[in-house]
């Protein structure tokens, strides 16, 4: 995905719709997050930061608190928990 993030980019700027500088704000929100998430690829990133340097960043905290409401994460925890549970010995001692 990351090759056509600028094109992406540049095709919603030149269209000049209110509607697609809103979706820009929040994909470019979406683009810091993913880049915070998947940090060590300064080279690959700097066209996409670049392209959406006229965006305001969010704050590290805002990053951190929208990645941590991702729904894998709350699924993954109850289905650790839910394992943990599974995997317990039976009355017999046998697992």
């Amino acid at each position: 995905i990351v090759p056509h993030v600028v094109n992406l980019v540049h095709s919603f700027k030149s269209d000049g719709l209110p509607s697609s500088t809103a979706f820009l704000v929040q994909l470019t929100e979406l683009i810091h997050c993913m880049m915070y998430h998947y940090s060590g690829f300064p080279d690959l990133y700097e066209p996409i930061l670049e392209a959406i340097k006229d965006f305001p960043k969010p704050s590290e905290e805002k990053i951190k608190l929208i990645l941590n409401q991702s729904a894998w994460t709350s699924q993954s925890n109850s289905l650790a928990s839910c394992l943990s549970r599974l995997s317990g010995k039976s009355e017999t001692g046998k697992t």
